[in-house]
């Protein structure tokens, strides 16, 4: 088993000041960091990356969907066509960053609540929006971690993409049954 240590604790975005902070956490024992990918370009995180291998940690990414622009699971095409966007440029970074996990509540905008279960149209919209992105992903080498971040809306939107269209793929997790 291998432990790991957010840098969300210090910092949502992973500059040279904060090296001395891997550091530690790989002089007191842990194995990885998960490194927040919320902005920033490519070439930053294969920085970063460099500098986590030299000291042995392995590198994960976090990332949201900050807003609703960018929601996965929207009814506006526009929504779902620019989070398909954003992820395909965290995936970017977390490639970069030689990352081959890729978590967070990956399923619906953070902080965004209807107060009711997923409909059908919206299980249909993760359904769609995950293979997309699961594509992007596996051509990249990385796993995207869906999290449910304890809430019931969050909990059943990670739930939707347990439906019968996400089965056979092995880019997402938790895997579909």
């Amino acid at each position: 088993m291998k432990i790991g240590f957010s840098l969300l604790l210090w910092t949502a975005n992973v500059q040279s000041e904060h090296w001395p902070i891997p550091e530690d956490i790989k002089r007191v024992g842990y194995d990885g960091v998960e490194i927040p990918v919320f902005e920033g370009a490519p070439a930053q995180y294969a920085e970063l990356g460099r500098r986590l291998e030299s000291l042995g940690l392995e590198p994960t990414g976090t990332a949201v969907f900050p807003s609703l622009d960018m929601n996965p699971i929207g009814a506006a095409s526009e929504q779902r066509a620019a989070a398909l966007k954003h992820i395909d440029w965290i995936i970017e970074c977390s490639a970069a960053l030689g990352a081959k996990v890729l978590g967070g509540p990956l399923h619906s905008t953070l902080g965004h609540f209807s107060g009711e279960a997923p409909t059908a149209d919206e299980r249909q919209r993760a359904v769609d929006f995950h293979r997309a992105a699961g594509e992007i992903a596996r051509k990249h080498g990385i796993t995207i971690a869906v999290e449910a971040i304890n809430r019931f809306e969050c909990y059943q939107g990670a739930q939707a993409l347990g439906v019968r269209g996400l089965a056979h793929y092995r880019s997402l997790w938790p895997r579909p049954p």
